[in-house]
């Protein structure tokens, strides 16, 4: 009897491992996040000597990693700028406040790959994603306030009146209020209603290396600029190299309050088919309910193929194996999400994904 559950057991692992095998090929093969600009014209194009260019990539490699299992952001610093050295080199990355775990490591690793392709043979530069921005340079910028220079993007539909304008920019300054004041998140997203049948919504926030009193700084001064690139659009960005804002005529962020599932293991007595065939559904249906659950492609830039699916139905597997939810495993003393985990027990000889 024990023979034949340890059997049961490991072809159960065996089963939600191979489900989620595709997932390799699946991110290999998505496109990238949607690159949204960079700062690359307003540095200097010259060859790196040997022990910067090691450096920079090693500085690269660790902010990659570290994406997977941090809380959003982080920062590192390799070599250094004295004794005629001047190979230091400073790297930061940033998603966006409602991404994290996979989908930020995602941006992230995208970010690092296409930054040196983007950007050759330069000693800083910036490198902003719809859902992260990747930062690097010689010089120690951590906690610094940078403004300039400025990326911004407006969509097609007119605002319907001055009166539209006014009230979009009094709930972008109460966004940035409760970003800095209320919170202290540097971070803040929501709605509001326009009128009976239309709402609005924007989000706001900083690099979280700056202060207070920094992010409000730097987003009062992109909320300046606005009248001259954007408001009378419906759909706006605005963003520096330490902080964004973002307003939409639909709700455009992701949600983290995921659905208790109420799944537990039972390896014995067999799984309930149907309801797992209903949570999938449940996948298609509210996509941005069960983000957790979401292809990074898909969640990203809607980019959806049967490989969604085996990504979805992988995730409800890891579940079950382990009596866990993917987006409260994080709480645990790992500190990281389940798929994080579950790739981090892979080897060379048996590679999860």
């Amino acid at each position: 009897m024990e023979a034949t559950t340890q059997f049961n057991v490991r072809l159960t692992y065996s089963f939600g491992f191979l489900l989620l095998l595709s997932l390799k090929s699946l991110v290999i093969k998505a496109q990238s996040p949607n690159y949204m600009g960079d700062d690359c014209h307003n540095s200097t194009h010259k060859p790196l000597s040997s022990s910067y260019q090691s450096n920079l990539n090693r500085v690269l490699t660790w902010l990659s990693s570290d994406a997977a299992t941090s809380k959003g952001y982080n920062h590192k610093s390799i070599g250094s700028n004295i004794h005629g050295d001047h190979d230091a080199v400073y790297g930061l990355y940033d998603c966006r406040g409602d991404v994290v775990g996979y989908f930020c490591q995602f941006c992230v690793s995208t970010a690092t790959r296409e930054v040196l392709q983007r950007c050759p043979n330069r000693v800083s530069a910036v490198i902003w994603y719809d859902f992260c921005i990747l930062r690097y340079s010689n010089k120690d910028f951590f906690g610094n306030v940078t403004i300039y220079p400025t990326w911004n993007a407006v969509g097609t539909q007119n605002v319907s009146n001055s009166v539209e304008i006014q009230k979009g920019e009094d709930f972008m300054r109460s966004l940035i209020r409760k970003a800095t004041v209320e919170t202290n998140q540097l971070f803040y997203m929501d709605g509001f209603n326009l009128n009976s049948t239309q709402r609005r919504y924007g989000l706001v926030q900083c690099s979280r290396d700056l202060t207070n009193d920094g992010c409000r700084q730097c987003l009062e001064a992109m909320l300046a600029q606005v009248p001259k690139c954007c408001e009378q659009k419906i759909a706006w960005f605005i963003g520096s190299a330490s902080c964004l804002m973002k307003h939409e005529g639909y709700m455009f962020y992701l949600f983290h309050n995921y659905t208790s599932l109420g799944l537990a293991p039972n390896l014995q007595t067999g799984i309930e088919l149907k309801k797992i065939a209903s949570l999938i559904n449940s996948v298609h249906e509210y996509p941005f309910g069960f983000c957790g659950y979401m292809a990074p492609e898909y969640a990203m830039e809607g980019l959806f193929s049967v490989k969604s699916d085996v990504f979805s139905f992988g995730v409800l597997v890891l579940e079950i194996i382990h009596g866990k939810k993917n987006s409260g495993f994080y709480l645990s003393d790992s500190g990281q999400s389940l798929l994080i985990h579950i790739k981090s027990q892979g080897n060379e000889d048996f590679p999860v994904f």
